[in-house]
């Protein structure tokens, strides 16, 4: 997967958020060039504000997510 902020590769990373609740794991991609991180729930809202509708790469993500 191509990275939307500088075209590089994305790589599929499993994260931890200890803030939240103790402990959440979560998969997403990280740029390994810029450092973008994107996971499904960044990707919803970010659909949500354009307009609504799921994107492209929206629909890429989750259908790689967890794999």
């Amino acid at each position: 997967m191509k990275c939307p902020k500088c075209k590089s590769l994305m790589v599929s990373e499993q994260f931890s958020d200890y803030e939240q609740s103790g402990e959440l794991n979560f998969s997403g991609w990280r740029c390994l060039s810029c450092g973008l991180i994107l996971d499904p729930i960044i990707l919803m809202h970010r659909a949500r504000k354009k307009d609504g509708r799921t994107t492209d790469l929206l629909k890429e993500i989750l259908a790689g997510v967890g794999k």
